[in-house]
């Protein structure tokens, strides 16, 4: 009954506004600063699957950041 939890900002589907600059800067940031990237809900679901994890809801708590669940693969 275990569940993982990530608290991420989730790129919307089609990001190519200034309505979602917010996120394009933070993705440049973590690419240059972490090696990280800023992701879109299909590929935290890619990533969790790779993980052994299936994709749950996505729900927005703040501008900019979501909870994201993660069940295991049954």
């Amino acid at each position: 009954d275990a569940k993982v939890l990530l608290v991420e900002g989730v790129i919307p589907d089609g990001t190519a506004s200034a309505k979602h600059a917010r996120h394009l800067w933070s993705d440049v940031l973590m690419m240059v600063l972490f090696s990280g990237q800023e992701r879109t809900a299909e590929q935290y679901e890619r990533l969790l699957d790779a993980a052994g994890f299936r994709l749950g809801k996505i729900v927005p708590v703040a501008p900019g950041l979501c909870v994201i669940e993660g069940f295991p693969r049954e």
